[in-house]
């Protein structure tokens, strides 16, 4: 499962730079790309499920992903909107994870300012997607992208404390 969020941490943030570098161009196919990446990461989570009929979660979180990134692809340049409000709610999950995992570490007393802006970047960047999906499309394909990229990158190292849930694995 790891090689599959690792395959998924290069294929997004590498959407995400030539959302940002060709945004024009981009719009276009993006639900495409997007779609294409999103069935292909949902599929491959779904795997071990079917291999060794294990990581139910994982499954279920696959086959959201997969039906996701095939209704971008079916729906084309119709999907715009969807696509860019789908990428803004995970990044809020993503500010969620940030905002948590700092205050963790401020309430240990270890380092937490990173963090604190990895929140602050997420939560920026994620809310003025989920706001304003279509306003200037080629504007906000580049704040997808780098949603797309700081979604995926992480900036700090997680602490490593219990069992994860699947959710925060796959966000």
């Amino acid at each position: 499962m790891k090689q599959i969020l690792h395959i998924k941490r290069v294929v997004f943030p590498v959407l995400g730079i030539l959302c940002v570098a060709f945004p024009s161009q981009i719009t276009a196919i993006l639900p495409y790309l997007a779609g294409a990446a999103m069935g292909a990461v949902g599929i491959l989570m779904m795997l071990p499920y079917f291999c060794h009929r294990e990581a139910q979660e994982k499954m279920a979180y696959g086959v959201v992903f997969a039906v996701t990134g095939l209704s971008f692809l079916v729906k084309g340049a119709n999907a715009l909107g969807a696509l860019g409000t789908t990428w803004a709610i995970i990044g809020l999950m993503k500010a969620a994870k940030s905002l948590r995992l700092a205050m963790e570490a401020w309430g240990n007393r270890k380092r937490f300012v990173c963090l604190l802006a990895e929140f602050l970047l997420r939560l920026g960047l994620a809310t003025v997607l989920l706001f304003d999906p279509l306003g200037k499309v080629p504007s906000h394909v580049r704040i997808l992208g780098l949603e797309m990229i700081f979604t995926n990158i992480r900036l700090t190292r997680t602490p490593k404390s219990g069992s994860k849930s699947s959710l925060e694995e796959i966000t």
